[in-house]
């Protein structure tokens, strides 16, 4: 008897874990679905939003920048190391 006892005891405790298991992924996939509205609501209300900043599109950016601290200007004159 003691046998038969311990693997109905198992073969709960394995339907526990395979319980827990189906919630947890459940879970998971319920937060990647919100991720990814939440993704797209954002993206979608980025592009609506306006106006639009004035260095989106113009083709010039940091990269090409005056600033003495940023960009491509700068780079030739900073101290060789």
């Amino acid at each position: 008897m003691a046998a038969q006892e311990r693997q109905e005891r198992l073969a709960k405790e394995r339907e526990e874990i395979a319980a827990r298991v189906a919630s947890f992924r459940a879970t998971q996939e319920k937060f990647q679905r919100e991720r990814e509205e939440f993704f797209q609501r954002t993206w979608r209300d980025i592009h609506q939003a306006e106006p639009q900043p004035s260095w989106s599109g113009s083709g010039t950016g940091f990269a090409t920048s005056r600033h003495p601290k940023m960009g491509l200007e700068s780079a030739a004159r900073r101290p060789q190391r």
